[in-house]
């Protein structure tokens, strides 16, 4: 996957996703360790593509004024009575 992919969707998510004045605000934001576990959440991606990503949305959030967190994800962190899908939507929040 491409820099120029990674950076669309992280376009698309931010127009959707957050408000355009993020002064004082900061995004907290899932990592992985490794593929697997990207994987495991995002079918679609592998660790590289999922940080690629995430730096864009960086970027859009400091060009907002605001900052970015990252907490690093393990399968293991997921309840059993919540879907993958589910579990890791809640690991982003606007703080």
């Amino acid at each position: 996957m491409a820099w120029t992919d990674a950076k669309q969707l992280a376009d698309q998510w931010c127009a959707a996703q957050l408000p355009a004045d993020l002064r004082g605000r900061v995004l907290q934001a899932p990592d992985f360790a490794d593929d697997r576990t990207a994987q495991h959440y995002y079918g679609d991606r592998n660790q590289a593509y999922h940080r690629m990503v995430l730096n864009a949305i960086s970027r859009i959030v400091r060009k907002r004024g605001g900052k970015m967190t990252y907490i690093i994800v393990e399968i293991a962190h997921q309840p059993a009575s919540s879907t993958a899908e589910a579990f890791i939507a809640s690991c982003w929040r606007l703080l």
